[in-house]
C-alpha cells in the first residue's frame, strides 16, 4: 500500500517538508477508530494522564512501541490476516499492576508474550528479573521493529539478561518446559484464542510446571472455560472502577488454591 508503514515511499512522505501534513492526515484517517477513542475521552483528566504516560515511555527511550499499525501492513498471508487485530502498545501502568498481582518469584519463571508486536511488553517485562523474556510475533514487519527497539533500549535499565523477539506462529510455538507466565494483549480473534488455549491445555497435561495466563483486554475470555486446569485468580483495571479504553486484564493460574 502506498502509505504502508513498510512501503518504499513511507520515509520520504513522512519526513518531507511538503508532504508530511498529507501523510499525517492519511495516517489519522486510517487509524480513525484509535484517534476517535482518544478524542472522545479528552475531557477526562485521568485519561489524559494515562495517554501521556503511554507515549512518554517511547519518548523517553527514543523507541517506537505505542502507535498502532494496520493489520494490512503486517506482511502476512490473507488467511492469517483474517483473524488478526490492529496493533497497539500495552499500558505500562496496567502491566505493572498485573505483575504486582502475580504470586511468583520472577527469578524462577520464564515470561512469554504471545503476539509481542513491537516489543513494548518485552521491555516492560525485562525490567523484572525473569529467567528469560520471550516474545513470539507472526508479522515480520512488527518483529523487525521489535528487534530495533531491543537494540536501542538501555541495557542498564533491564533486570533480565535474556530477552528475545522470535518470528513465528504462537499457535504452534513450543512452550518452554519451565514455570511460565504467558501474556497476551488481544492479538487475534476468537478462533485463534481458542486454538492457543488448547495449546496451553496440552502443555499443562504433559508438564508438571505451573503456568500463569495474563489476558489483557480479554475479549474472548469465554474460551478459557475449555481449560479446567486454569482457574481465574483476579481482574486488574488501570484504575478501579474506571473502564476508559476498556484497558483491563484477567489472570488465570494452574497452581493450587
Amino acid at each position: 500500500m502506498f502509505f504502508s508503514s513498510q512501503g518504499p515511499f513511507q520515509s520520504f512522505f513522512k519526513n518531507n517538508r511538503w508532504s508530511a501534513p498529507l501523510y499525517r492526515l492519511v495516517y489519522f484517517l486510517r487509524y480513525s477508530s484509535y484517534f476517535n477513542r482518544i478524542i472522545r475521552n479528552l475531557h477526562r483528566p485521568t485519561f489524559l494522564l494515562r495517554l501521556w504516560r503511554w507515549h512518554a515511555f517511547d519518548r523517553h527511550y527514543g523507541i517506537d512501541t505505542q502507535f498502532p499499525l494496520d493489520p494490512h501492513d503486517y506482511d502476512i498471508s490473507k488467511e492469517v490476516l483474517a483473524d488478526c487485530t490492529m496493533y497497539g502498545g500495552s499500558s505500562p501502568d496496567l502491566f505493572q499492576r498485573a505483575m504486582a498481582c502475580l504470586p511468583v518469584d520472577a527469578h524462577q519463571w520464564v515470561f512469554l508474550d504471545v503476539g509481542s508486536g513491537k516489543g513494548r511488553v518485552l521491555l516492560l517485562a525485562g525490567k523484572h528479573p525473569f529467567k528469560r523474556v520471550l516474545g513470539v510475533e507472526f508479522s515480520p514487519a512488527l518483529h523487525e521493529v521489535a528487534k530495533k527497539n531491543l537494540q536501542i533500549f538501555p541495557a542498564h535499565e533491564l533486570k533480565c539478561a535474556d530477552i528475545q523477539s522470535i518470528l513465528g506462529n504462537a499457535l504452534s510455538f513450543p512452550l518452554p518446559t519451565e514455570r511460565l507466565v504467558v501474556y497476551m494483549f488481544n492479538p487475534f480473534g476468537q478462533e485463534s484464542v481458542r486454538a492457543f488455549v488448547e495449546h496451553m491445555c496440552t502443555f499443562l497435561k504433559t508438564s508438571s510446571h505451573e503456568l500463569i495466563f495474563v489476558y489483557m483486554v480479554p475479549n474472548h475470555a469465554q474460551v478459557l472455560a475449555n481449560c479446567p486446569a486454569l482457574r481465574e485468580m483476579t481482574n486488574v483495571w488501570i484504575s478501579p472502577g474506571d473502564t476508559t479504553l476498556r484497558q483491563y486484564c484477567r489472570i488465570w493460574w494452574s497452581g493450587e488454591s
